[in-house]
């Protein structure tokens, strides 16, 4: 598929920077991007974080992004998300959800509502296979740094970047 996301596969050590795409809206990217920072920050490793409402945005022509690892971030509260959400998935390199590093994570907003969002959001996981559902109360400083803690184990066992067996404290 010409215009798609592609895994770049390379060869990772404990000390490479990981390469974040958060695929959210601007609110919720901001705020996914201050907690991986906060949770690297506190691991001591480096990561570099990319945001994009539309991954149609990042793969333009003569635009060279490399990523290890994808965040599709959705609000529980804007049923539009489900529909944005499959339209992102669209354009992503099948590898991304095959090898685990994508992971969707479902934002609850000011009200717990886990609804019919939530229920279309499992159902997109499970036709794309995409391994890691997360939800969190995104508005909740301490959920959203554990929220990023989980990304980081995720991607620690799928990128290979620690030896033994992953612990997802999931």
């Amino acid at each position: 598929m010409a215009g798609a996301l592609r895994n770049c596969g390379s060869l990772r050590t404990n000390n490479a920077t990981i390469s974040f795409l958060v695929v959210a809206t601007s609110d919720l990217c901001d705020k996914v991007f201050d907690a991986l920072h906060v949770a690297a920050k506190e691991r001591k490793c480096r990561i570099v974080v990319h945001q994009c409402e539309f991954i149609a945005e990042v793969t333009r022509p003569n635009f060279n992004l490399a990523v290890d690892f994808i965040v599709f971030a959705i609000d529980g509260q804007v049923t539009q998300s489900i529909v944005e959400l499959e339209k992102n998935i669209s354009f992503v390199d099948d590898d991304y959800f095959i090898s685990g590093k994508s992971c969707l994570v479902y934002c609850q907003g000011k009200f717990n509502n886990l609804g019919v969002i939530l229920y279309k959001a499992q159902q997109l996981a499970d036709k794309y296979s995409i391994r890691s559902f997360l939800t969190t109360n995104i508005n909740d400083l301490d959920n959203s740094l554990e929220l990023a803690k989980k990304i980081l184990n995720i991607c620690d066992g799928v990128l290979s970047l620690e030896q033994g067996l992953p612990i997802f404290n999931i």
